[in-house]
């Protein structure tokens, strides 16, 4: 998921399920800055 995906995914939930979207984005980001920084050493 990328910046454009997240704000329309979150312009399609509800209050309540912005906290788990954002989460969700979150949590690919370090994941992926994670393989990014183990594939460097």
């Amino acid at each position: 998921m990328n910046e454009a995906s997240l704000w329309e995914s979150l312009g399609q939930v509800s209050a309540s399920e912005t906290g788990q979207v954002f989460r969700d984005f979150l949590r690919g980001h370090v994941r992926e800055m994670i393989c990014e920084v183990i594939a460097t050493r």
